[in-house]
């Protein structure tokens, strides 16, 4: 659907649909099956003014609202009108809880009257806290009065009970709250249960007060409300005696409409419902929102509907649902109220949502007079075209993809190459197909393992004229993604003079995109040569088994080992029944699970497996001293016989690490012989590093050219504009004049005009410009600059004109690329905020970096006219961000070496060495890279409970742990100078980081600063105390949340993007610099948010990370070239899903690509001929 005010704004919105862009007056979906929930929003979303301009629109709302505003002063009986008190400008009197309750009770009751007259009625309802009552009204428990006369009495009581307590969110569970309550059962209380994590506790103040601080000192986030009384806590207790007598005057009837409770989370007892003692303890008891959401979602509602003055309830349950399944029909969550937008626009948008996405069919009625006739569109152009179907061409199979079906259960297709070339064979593998694949994992991560591969490349070898494989040799385990799937290649070259045929084996991510690389795990030869089989092996038959003067294994034991000591085995990888050992020479008896069917391997992979697992553990005097090998290279393996589901076999060692194998049936015949095998030992970090490179979770920002057409720049010369500067500063507040168009200059960065004085529209772009100046100190001009600028994103935001837009110009914030410096930090730190700022209201904000070229700024209308969100002009010439794939050398399967030079003479310094993340990388840096020399840092030294010391000091290393705020220069220069100088600095690590989110409307210059600080003041200390040292690395935790943007983040954005502009500027001039722009681990920040702040980052494209894969990113980044990169494990899967219905963002496209849009289809086609 297409919204606009005039023929102007329709225009703009036809436009906007016919490219395919996002736009404010553009509303488009696919009509989804599931039943609608209304939710009434509670206290706190109150605003002064709220419906005023629906009240001044809709007559339907208008005449419920006087009604219930009427029936309300007649009980409040204060003298002053609830009407009045809504639409005053002053909130002060909205703000009493006598008055909040009244009024929202009155605007959502009229909001429930305006919906259902489009023919929009619910199939469940529910509330939060007062907003139940309004919903009881509506499922016909309470009549108007008597609803009335109840918000009346809860309203002035409490306000009547003396002011104080506190209530406080927290994020937490209620099994975390709970041991915190004993005992103070009387004093304080849960007060709503908002999601799993986020909970409000509510009641006496030093009581509450004390919960939150103990929930502080464990990491656990809060934050105080502003509010009068602690509601629903035993302060409440007071007023329930009066309150009961006024609930038990009222007549109470069964709804009509389920609505969930409050109290329980479930759906409402109609007979407890309908009695005056549950609404005494609605008052009382906890508000157990998140259990009611859960209860309508398992009841198939997928449609929710917020009636309040705006989308409080809409986030909560947004928060608390589970992440959608494929099958799933999408879920929508829509407010018809939203506060700083304006009303009529954001009904509207919310109705035509409703037509487009669910099955409703709404009425336009209520937007229709006398004097207006409702027209039908045609549905289709009348077009000249053919209508007889054309016979498709067979695609089904491998035949009709012009390839060739090997039979095989993985590599399924065989391509034959022109002029001799050879043969490609091509297969998939995922965690679930094969479904042994998840059965087969190493230090937690899926790994196809090395049999797998003989036996894709003994069923290739029959295919091109091949026996056996004469050598094999691995490069890269093979790490299957958790989520996804690889494609798999087995380049199989032409055949030598002898008949001998290399082949090589690879896979890629099957999301890559075309021009992604392939990863190569194997190389090798097969060889044309028969190799006759061995005869039957006598020590392997009936009769002698087991072979005399063996020791027997213990299996059980065994297996509890080698799964200790790193591999994890499913039932058909555990197949060895009995093993003995004589001298260098194992025999072992090995067979498929009952239920197992070999298949169309050759030897099923699990068999083979468990028939080379005697090899697999190098046991050690102490289960603790085990150690894994695997596979590394083979040479001469033929295979005899296929088809069998259990095997003997003989394994001789002729040196520590080769083996040659003898595998027969239980008669001695041979199944498979090979004359060796070498294998090698594995770390956990080896497998680390390559699923980082194989799952193609290391990337970095692309700087792709991207065109403009002449028609955008056009368009964009009709537009009016204004530059947000001082006027003294002649040189930015003139430039746009000499594009050529009338360019007004306003001196007020919080004041944005939608009407001139002369009483024509405001202009359409404001610009403004944020620039260092010529040796400005960055740090300072970090929050000068950011500070600016949020007052004028706050200002904008409030223009609610739809197609106004602020377009924020920089100079050298970005570099894209070899020769592009990156010079200005503070213009970096402005690009992280708007890219929040993007994310949190699309559309409205443009950023552009810019040179010192007269095209460049020739071109910024055409700039500001395209669809891309984000731009750097070159001589003229438009640059668009991608996130891309980094590259990285494969690791060898040997013995790691050290991808970074650190020094074990040298001390490493991680800042933040105290937290979650410092601790993980100190234990990585002593682990992996014998770093020796810790010095740990955080502002308030080494934790209480913490043995962090005491387990890298038994490693070998010497920690330091030291109280040092490092944004504090004069103490940071203090601890450097104290290190000794036979262990000078090395290395430093800078992990030191805070939070503090909320949306960009509601942060304010402190809550900027507080964020800024560890980040921005602690990394510019670290860069100048320490340039002049000869140091290995210098690596900065940065955020992805800098290159993305993240709703309720600015300040952290902002933070983060300093830091790698940082880390480019020191590439530039010669110093060691990384910085890691880092997506969710799993530990780290990440224990900081809840479920809800975890799915607003999974709907942003990101999914949590274990530890030990992202220090695999850490051992890739630092062998890679690029001074930022960004480790992060995206949800591409579900990017791809959103695309179907929703524009890509422009971030993404390079790696997830946009559906083309389905052409109309004629009448004809359409239907039948």
């Amino acid at each position: 659907m297409v919204l606009g005010s005039g023929r102007d704004e329709l225009i703009s919105g036809l436009r906007a649909l016919s490219r395919q862009e996002t736009s404010r007056t553009v509303v488009t979906g696919v009509a989804r099956e599931g039943a609608t929930a209304f939710l009434f929003t509670g206290q706190g979303s109150q605003r002064a003014g709220m419906g005023r301009t629906l009240y001044d629109t809709h007559t339907v709302f208008r005449e419920a609202f006087d009604e219930v505003c009427t029936t309300l002063d007649r009980h409040l009986d204060t003298g002053h009108n609830v009407k009045d008190v809504v639409f005053d400008d002053d909130p002060a009197l909205l703000d009493q809880t006598r008055y909040t309750q009244a009024a929202l009770f009155a605007l959502e009751t009229a909001l429930h009257h305006l919906i259902t007259s489009f023919g929009i009625t619910p199939d469940y309802l529910t509330g939060h806290s007062i907003g139940e009552i309004t919903a009881a009204h509506a499922a016909g428990i309470l009549t108007l009065d008597d609803a009335c006369r109840l918000v009346a009495a809860r309203g002035t009581l409490m306000q009547a009970l003396p002011t104080g307590g506190a209530m406080i969110a927290v994020r937490a569970s209620e099994d975390d709250i709970r041991p915190l309550l004993e005992g103070h059962e009387h004093q304080v209380a849960i007060a709503a249960v908002n999601g799993p994590t986020s909970l409000v506790v509510s009641g006496d103040e030093q009581a509450t007060t004390h919960i939150a601080a103990a929930l502080a000192e464990r990491g656990v986030k809060t934050r105080r409300l502003t509010v009068s009384h602690a509601f629903h806590s035993p302060l409440m207790d007071p007023m329930l005696d009066d309150f009961r007598h006024v609930a038990e005057t009222l007549t109470y009837h069964p709804p009509t409409t389920p609505i969930v409770s409050n109290l329980t989370g479930r759906l409402a007892d109609p007979d407890h419902i309908t009695t005056p003692a549950y609404w005494v303890q609605h008052i009382r008891q906890a508000v157990r929102f998140a259990d009611g959401i859960h209860t309508l979602h398992t009841n198939d509602v997928r449609h929710y509907l917020e009636l309040g003055p705006d989308g409080t309830l809409s986030t909560m349950a947004q928060d608390n649902l589970p992440e959608p399944e494929p099958q799933d029909t999408e879920t929508t969550l829509t407010p018809l109220l939203h506060r700083d937008r304006d009303e009529q626009h954001t009904l509207l948008t919310a109705i035509a949502g409703v037509h487009a996405r669910t099955t409703t069919s709404v009425d336009w009625t209520p937007l229709t007079t006398a004097a207006t006739t409702p027209v039908d569109l045609p549905t289709y152009p009348f077009q000249r075209r053919r209508y007889w179907l054309d016979a498709p061409t067979p695609t089904s199979g491998a035949d009709g993809l012009g390839l060739t079906a090997t039979g095989h259960p993985v590599l399924t297709t065989l391509a034959e190459l022109p002029d001799g070339g050879g043969y490609l064979f091509t297969g998939r593998v995922s965690g679930t197909d094969p479904a042994w694949v998840a059965e087969h994992v190493i230090f937690g991560t899926m790994i196809v393992p090395g049999v797998a591969f003989v036996d894709l490349l003994l069923h290739a070898a029959g295919h091109v004229g091949c026996e056996h494989i004469e050598e094999l040799t691995h490069h890269v385990f093979l790490a299957v993604p958790d989520d996804g799937a690889l494609q798999l290649r087995v380049l199989v070259e032409a055949a030598d003079d002898s008949g001998r045929r290399s082949f090589t084996v690879h896979s890629r991510p099957e999301d890559a995109p075309a021009e992604t690389d392939w990863t190569c795990h194997a190389t090798g030869v097969l060889a044309a040569e028969r190799r006759e089989a061995p005869a039957a092996i006598d020590v392997l038959a009936d009769e002698v088994w087991p072979p005399a003067g063996t020791e027997a294994v213990d299996t059980e034991e065994f297996y509890r080992r080698v799964t200790g000591a790193g591999f994890g085995y499913g039932p058909l990888f555990r197949g060895m029944r009995a093993a003995w050992r004589d001298g260098s020479t194992t025999y072992a008896e090995v067979s498929l699970p009952d239920d197992a069917d070999p298949g169309a391997f050759g030897i099923h992979p699990g068999l083979l497996d468990s028939a080379l697992q005697p090899a697999a553990l190098i046991a050690g005097d102490e289960a603790a001293d085990d150690s894994i090998r695997v596979p590394f290279s083979w040479a001469g393996v033929s295979l005899h016989a296929t088809g069998a589901r259990a095997l003997r076999i003989r394994l001789l060692w002729p040196t520590p690490d080769t083996a040659s194998l003898v595998v027969s049936d239980q008669t001695g015949a041979p199944v498979m012989t090979i004359d060796s095998l070498v294998m090698r030992t594995v770390g956990p970090d080896q497998l680390a590093v390559a699923r980082a490179a194989d799952a193609g979770e290391l990337y970095e920002v692309d700087w792709l050219a991207v065109p403009v057409p002449e028609d955008d720049a056009r368009d964009a010369t009709g537009a009016t504009w204004a530059v947000v500067a001082d006027p003294l500063e002649h040189h930015l507040a003139v430039s746009p004049s000499r594009l050529g168009t009338a360019v007004d200059v306003l001196p007020d960065p919080v004041t944005l005009p939608a009407v001139r004085e002369d009483g024509s529209a405001g202009p359409d772009v404001f610009v403004t410009w944020c620039l260092s100046g010529p040796d400005a100190d960055p740090v300072r001009t970090t929050r000068s600059l950011t500070h600016h600028l949020l007052g004028l994103v706050q200002a904008m935001v409030s223009d609610e004109r739809p197609d106004s837009r602020l377009v924020v110009l920089t100079r050298g914030a970005v570099s894209t690329g070899a020769g592009d410096e990156s010079a200005d930090l503070a213009g970096a730190a402005v690009w992280g905020l708007i890219r929040t700022a993007q994310t949190e209201h699309p559309d409205r904000f443009v950023l552009i970096d810019l040179d010192d070229s007269d095209a460049s700024l020739r071109a910024l209308p055409a700039a500001v006219s395209t669809s891309e969100p984000q731009l750097a002009l070159r001589n003229g010439q438009f640059l668009a961000p991608r996130i891309g794939r980094v590259r990285t050398d494969a690791p060898d399967t040997g013995p790691v070496a050290s991808p970074a030079p650190f020094d074990p003479d040298k001390t490493v310094l991680i800042t933040g060495g105290t937290g979650a993340l410092g601790t993980l990388l100190a234990r990585h840096l002593v682990d992996t890279y014998g770093v020796r020399k810790l010095l740990l840092t955080s502002r308030h030294g080494a934790r209480a409970g913490s043995d962090i010391v005491t387990e890298l000091t038994e490693l070998g290393a010497e920690v330091t742990v030291a109280a040092c705020d490092v944004a504090d220069r004069r103490s940071l220069e203090a601890l450097l100078a104290g290190l000794p100088q036979e262990h000078p600095l090395g290395a430093v690590v800078h992990c030191a980081g805070t939070l503090d989110d909320g949306v960009v409307t509601a942060l304010s210059p402190e809550r900027f600063d507080g964020v800024l600080r560890p980040k921005v003041d602690g990394a510019w200390n670290l860069h100048e105390l320490t340039r002049d040292l000869d140091l290995d690395a210098f690596v900065l935790f940065s955020s992805v949340v800098g290159v993305l943007g993240s709703p309720g983040q600015a300040n952290y954005a902002a933070a983060n993007a300093f830091l790698d502009a940082l880390a480019q500027q020191r590439r530039t001039a010669g110093l060691p610099a990384t910085s890691l722009a880092w997506g969710l681990w799993e530990s780290g920040m990440a224990d900081t948010l809840d479920e809800q702040d975890l799915a607003r980052m999974n709907r942003n494209g990101l999914l949590p990370m274990p530890a030990d894969q992202a220090l695999g990113h850490f051992d890739a980044a630092l062998r890679a070239e690029q001074a930022v990169l960004v480790p992060a494990r995206l949800d591409l899967t579900g990017l791809r899903a959103r695309a179907a219905s929703a524009p890509v963002p422009p971030v993404f496209r390079g790696l997830v690509r946009a559906p083309l849009r389905s052409a109309a289809r004629t009448a004809g086609a359409a239907g039948a001929v």
